[in-house]
């Protein structure tokens, strides 16, 4: 299976939604962790808001959704938290109608334009970009 064909089932489910159900996101973390991530879903402890769904391995990476919230300021949130000391995860992903992003807290080195200076890769419907080109690590690391 080609990456586009990994991403489709992905973007079906979040692509242009601005609001998403607890088991919406559940079944678009499994199909990330299952196509993309390769982790066990049921290794993911999960934290559910009204503000916000999160799936996250504690100080290995955070996964989550922020319900009816610009991506630049669900960036800024993500940026914030994984390196505050109650999150201090390694990685965060933040799943967004406009697109998928991968950040580093070790990587604040990327372009302001990807919306977080954490940025390492953004994936939206018509572009991908990637800021550092090791990030393939992440893919690769348990």
């Amino acid at each position: 299976m080609n990456n586009e064909d990994k991403l489709k089932p992905i973007k079906k489910l979040i692509k242009n939604a601005s609001n998403i159900s607890p088991d919406t996101f559940a079944n678009t973390v499994k199909s990330f962790c299952d196509n993309i991530l390769e982790y066990d879903y049921n290794a993911f402890k999960h934290r559910n808001t009204d503000e916000y769904y999160e799936c996250y391995l504690m100080d290995k990476v955070l996964i989550r959704w922020n319900q009816n919230l610009s991506h630049s300021a669900a960036l800024s949130r993500l940026s914030n938290d994984i390196c505050s000391d109650r999150c201090n995860s390694e990685w965060g992903i933040l799943l967004h109608g406009d697109g998928i992003w991968l950040l580093n807290r070790d990587i604040p080195i990327g372009k302001s334009s990807f919306g977080s200076k954490r940025t390492v890769f953004k994936l939206s419907s018509l572009t991908v970009k990637v800021v550092v080109s090791k990030i393939f690590i992440f893919c690769s690391c348990r």
